[in-house]
């Protein structure tokens, strides 16, 4: 039987039980929806910018390779190519 010392273990111990079920419950949502989002075309850098994770962590908690990602959710990114208003710029490497 609990006496008064144990009940408090046993109590926080459940409490703990509780609280990593939960966690896992909304962690399976989390990475369901940005597996979600990143299907329905949003860019990598907005899901992990939603999420509050990097681009990296998105991939790998969302179950995905980045094999599975449409281009689209690729945020444009600059080309290092030189301009007219920009000569300055780095020119683009081109294959050999």
């Amino acid at each position: 039987m609990l006496n008064e010392h144990l009940h408090p273990v046993w109590a926080a111990a459940a409490r703990l039980e509780a609280l990593h079920w939960e966690t896992d419950r909304v962690s399976a949502h989390l990475h369901s929806s940005m597996r979600q989002a990143l299907q329905a075309g949003e860019t990598l850098e907005d899901v992990a910018g939603a999420a509050n994770l990097t681009e990296v962590q998105v991939i790998a908690r969302a179950g995905l390779s980045i094999t599975d990602l449409p281009s689209v959710a690729f945020a444009p990114t600059d080309t290092g190519t030189a301009t007219e208003e920009d000569p300055g710029a780095p020119a683009a490497l081109e294959p050999a």
